[in-house]
């Protein structure tokens, strides 16, 4: 009994141990800086980012939420010091606002399912 209650209380920290994103060094950091879910589901994401690992930014914008049939916008800075488009009355006051600051990166799910990316040189 012992060695069974030892087994199910080493399994969580034996998984928690595999595949830990923050051992890795070249792992990009992401902090979520401002985000905006409308009434109808409608999302706008806002993340600053540690490296500048296009792959890395495009896996991690994929893994955002998005509701089949809506639209979700995903923008990425090198640094954001703005309002937070938390506080915005509308997605579409929420996606201005972050078209307007220095993005460097939108990703964008549109209601069909298409994806976009784009770098803003």
């Amino acid at each position: 009994m012992k060695k069974l209650l030892l087994l199910l209380l080493c399994v969580p920290l034996i998984f928690s141990c595999g595949s830990n994103e923050d051992n890795n060094p070249n792992a990009v950091k992401f902090e979520q800086v401002g985000y905006y879910k409308s009434d109808n589901n409608f999302r706008c994401f806002a993340y600053t980012y540690s490296k500048d690992d296009e792959a890395q930014i495009i896996q991690h914008a994929k893994k955002q939420q998005n509701t089949r049939g809506t639209t979700t916008q995903v923008y990425y800075f090198n640094d954001y010091n703005a309002k937070n488009i938390s506080l915005c009355n509308s997605f579409f006051e929420a996606m201005e606002l972050c078209l307007d600051l220095d993005w460097k990166y939108e990703f964008s799910i549109y209601p069909n399912g298409k994806e976009n990316f784009r770098k803003n040189e």
